[in-house]
């Protein structure tokens, strides 16, 4: 299932009164951004100044959280809303939608009013029987991060992996490293390896361009960067003619941890060889990630262009080996929110050197590598 594109949020109360495809990934954004002024983050995390994000907030009407003083407890937010039902709060209101949407729109009201950690947990709760997976998978979310105890949620976003919706599933497998044991997202992604097949001199070139997956390949969108998928294909023709389309391509395991990109950018500059040099490199969410730590490895790029990245102090471009930098990013990618809501960092590049492309699009992170996209807003022209 895709969801439209979206140009314009739709705004705090009016978000939550609608349920068309604005207001539903607006709904998704509020609680995310809500979560992020209530989970206790790393030490020592710095803060990212970026405008586009408060625009962001404003255009949302996210209100400022009042600080608790201490962590909310799960018990005390179930009896609020069990007070504030007409017809006493349920575990599982989904058999009773009317109910369901009435109650969630009296606890955003009630953030509004309020502006207190309650208030704000006794919505993430109810948004837990939302008609709409995304917002069902970010409620869960962002009351792992919020509670001590996570296991009540891990159920409903392990289900959402499955998710016909791919925003939905990209944000539950986002949402589990933070969350959840690394042998659960190692398991997801075993059958995924690099490939190590040596190439041809027939069909490698002395220097080629390249395309680099983010995380999860395997589970997402499988296709698109591989040759003969639609981006491979759009860039090849429209954009870098020396894209390389050969068997042995590129990519790494996607596994979702520091460890397994700074390998993947080992492997990507032993694919490189003999020439450690690219052309052109197009890389998706971490898959920037691994082509910044690449080009710290030695790999030569001669322009990087980054899609969806999330920036933080683990990944930046080695500027003596990399020539330019552009980073091309939706507004308040949802994706690049989960990412960063425990470990800190940003959507916005923390480098001046780093071309700032921000597209008059919200909340979607695969839109920075569909074709239509690239055309309705001339990207190639801008990078």
């Amino acid at each position: 299932m895709e969801r439209k594109e979206v140009e314009q949020p739709v705004s705090g109360l009016d978000a939550f009164g609608n349920e068309d495809n604005a207001s539903v990934l607006s709904q998704a954004a509020f609680l995310l951004l809500l979560a992020e002024q209530m989970i206790v983050k790393y030490p020592n995390q710095a803060e990212i100044d970026d405008v586009h994000k408060e625009e962001a907030i404003d255009s949302l009407r996210v209100p400022t959280l009042n600080p608790s003083g201490r962590q909310v407890e799960r018990q005390e937010v179930l009896e609020e809303l069990r007070q504030s039902s007409p017809l006493g709060y349920k575990q599982d209101l989904r058999v009773r939608p009317s109910i369901v949407r009435r109650l969630i729109e009296m606890m955003a009201q009630r953030v509004d009013m309020e502006q207190s950690y309650m208030a704000a947990a006794a919505l993430l709760e109810a948004c837990l029987d939302h008609p709409d997976p995304l917002v069902r998978v970010s409620s869960a979310i962002s009351l792992c991060g919020i509670y001590a105890e996570s296991s009540p949620f891990l159920r409903l976003i392990l289900g959402s992996t499955n998710s016909e919706d791919d925003l939905t599933r990209d944000m539950a497998f986002t949402g589990l490293e933070n969350i959840a044991s690394d042998h659960i997202l190692k398991d997801a992604n075993t059958e995924f390896g690099p490939d190590r097949r040596s190439d041809s001199k027939s069909t490698k070139k002395c220097t080629t361009s390249l395309l680099v997956h983010g995380s999860f390949p395997r589970v997402l969108n499988p296709s698109w960067w591989q040759p003969g998928g639609n981006f491979h294909c759009f860039i090849k023709k429209n954009v870098c003619n020396d894209l390389y389309r050969g068997n042995s391509y590129y990519k790494w395991s996607g596994i979702y941890t520091h460890a397994a990109r700074k390998l993947a950018a080992q492997e990507l500059l032993e694919w490189s060889k003999p020439t450690e040099q690219l052309n052109h490199v197009f890389a998706h969410s971490h898959g920037g990630s691994v082509a910044m730590c690449a080009s710290q490895e030695g790999l030569n790029i001669e322009k990087l262009v980054l899609m969806s990245c999330p920036f933080s102090g683990h990944y930046s471009p080695n500027f003596a080996k990399v020539g330019e930098v552009a980073s091309v990013r939706v507004k308040l990618d949802l994706i690049v929110l989960v990412d960063t809501l425990w470990k800190g960092g940003s959507a916005k590049p923390q480098c001046d050197k780093i071309r700032d492309i921000v597209l008059p699009i919200w909340f979607d992170h695969s839109q920075t590598h569909d074709p239509d996209t690239w055309k309705k807003h001339s990207i190639a022209h801008k990078i």
